[in-house]
């Protein structure tokens, strides 16, 4: 499965044009992550029916611990060798080597810690699905530098290719082992045997072997940089996994898994086409630093068409949550309907966040991304205490209206700061999203008015294609409208002839 023998180490693509290179990454990236949704999506669609909602809320109390030791498994290092333009093979081998070390020391770690997350939980099944979890993490580690340098020669086509075979592969295992009364063992291979297939194909894809090489000298820069990047993470995780944490000892396995469900269906897409979207840009971005006006432009306009992809499946989970959880999750799933409505209202805000982070890892700005998500988790728990008592909702609600009101204006600042993008700039990430919603928000209130079920199918379709043609229209109306929706058909042609 090699496809072709290059040198993994030199600077690739400098004679190409960057923005022709850039989008065609991110066409590539972009439908493999449509195919991952997708597939995701019919896999909670089916999983939802044959998986007891306590199984669901017990598989997310493991992921609190997960979440938490994959902070450390590559230490940041992947973005530092992705941004490098020239990278010696003692520096990947010792990195590689490092990484491996990190990897079974944290998968020893999570072996030891699964006795008082279960004790905390008061769950005993937890142990042995967070002991099979720890394969997942090892794995994944072997696997940390060959993507790395998939990605930094811009071979997102095998990326894409890799990442649609594994993802396929682990929905329908967990399809068999739940129709067989798996229950959340369903959930933990699909994760586990995602990680083994992607591992085994990166390996195929990258010939490049590591040597037995150390030199801690080489490689000081790289690993300082990714610290910095590692504890940024540190600092998100509680403001990604807090609300998790209290709900789980708070309220228990049941609505739990109704809240993490939620928040995964909602939020978790968004991050599947943020987080390849970033990895498209870092190295592009890295190269612009010295031009400000070919920086901002790359940077700013694909997370706009991002943002106002993601836009109409926001509307309709605040306008028509009850038809968006009648499809995914079936009868039995009330409690979601609150979570999902209020979620709704950050999911261009969320990508917007993204595109921050983007920018301060591509102008090296540790110590602001520190400080940010120092910040923002520091909130983020806030509103996670306040809304706790008052149930799953209320958490949703109160998480929403903080990140919008009080974290999302502190990063723009944050970002502004210094570098070639201005708050001004992050700002107008919002501005056309802002726009659509409207007018897409009263069609769709006129739609819930007018319809006798609002949770059936029928009305959520409608929905959807309300949400779609209001929003495109006003796109079409608007100049900058025009110019996003001109420059995606002429990139996708682009892609189509090559």
């Amino acid at each position: 499965m090699i496809l072709r023998r290059i040198n993994w180490l030199e600077e690739h693509n400098s004679n190409l044009s960057i923005r022709k290179e850039g989008m065609n990454s991110f066409l590539w990236l972009t439908s493999a992550q449509v195919f991952r949704i997708s597939a995701l999506l019919v896999s909670t669609i089916l999983l939802s029916r044959m998986i007891p909602k306590e199984d669901f809320g017990i598989f997310a109390m493991s992921a609190t611990l997960i979440n938490f030791i994959n902070i450390f498994r590559d230490a940041g290092m992947s973005n530092s060798i992705i941004q490098a333009k020239i990278v010696k093979e003692s520096q990947v081998s010792t990195i590689f080597w490092l990484n491996i070390a990190i990897s079974l020391s944290l998968s020893s770690g999570v072996l030891i810690l699964s006795f008082p997350i279960a004790h905390f939980y008061n769950q005993p099944n937890l142990i042995p699905l967070i002991s099979v979890l720890a394969i997942g993490i090892f794995a994944s580690g072997a696997a940390v530098q060959h993507d790395a340098l998939l990605r930094r020669a811009m071979m997102y086509r095998t990326v894409s290719v890799l990442d649609i075979i594994s993802t396929g592969a682990a929905g329908i295992c967990a399809i068999l082992i739940a129709q067989n009364g798996g229950g959340w063992w369903a959930l933990v291979a699909q994760k586990v045997i995602q990680i083994l297939i992607y591992t085994a194909f990166v390996w195929m894809a990258c010939d490049w072997r590591p040597r037995f090489l150390w030199s801690w000298q080489d490689s000081r820069v790289i690993a300082n940089f990714g610290a910095q990047i590692s504890i940024f993470n540190f600092v998100n995780y509680f403001s990604r996994n807090g609300d998790n944490i209290l709900i789980g000892s708070y309220w228990g396995p049941a609505l739990l898994g109704v809240y993490a469900k939620s928040y995964e269906t909602l939020l978790g897409p968004l991050i599947q086409i943020a987080n390849p979207l970033a990895n498209t840009l870092l190295p592009i971005l890295s190269r612009l630093t010295t031009d400000p006006e070919r920086y901002r432009a790359t940077l700013l306009f694909p997370y706009k068409a991002a943002i106002l992809c993601t836009l109409p499946a926001g509307m309709m989970m605040l306008c028509l949550p009850e038809a968006t959880v009648y499809l995914i999750f079936g009868s039995g799933w009330e409690e979601a309907v609150p979570v999902l409505q209020w979620l709704g209202i950050a999911v261009a805000t969320q990508i917007a966040g993204s595109a921050s982070g983007t920018a301060f890892i591509s102008q090296k700005r540790g110590r602001d991304y520190i400080i940010t998500g120092l910040f923002c988790s520091v909130i983020s728990i806030l509103s996670f205490c306040l809304g706790l008592p008052f149930g799953i909702g209320s958490v949703a609600m109160v998480y929403s209206l903080m990140y919008v009101l009080v974290q999302q204006p502190f990063i723009f600042w944050m970002v502004g700061r210094e570098g070639p993008v201005t708050s001004r700039d992050m700002f107008s990430l919002l501005g056309l999203p802002f726009i659509c919603s409207l007018f897409s928000v009263p069609s769709l209130l006129a739609v819930r008015a007018y319809v006798t079920e609002p949770e059936s199918l029928t009305t959520f379709f409608v929905g959807c294609l309300t949400s779609v043609f209001v929003q495109t229209l006003v796109l079409l109306a608007i100049p900058s409208g025009r110019n996003i929706m001109r420059v995606a058909c002429h990139s996708f042609m682009y892609r189509k002839a090559r």
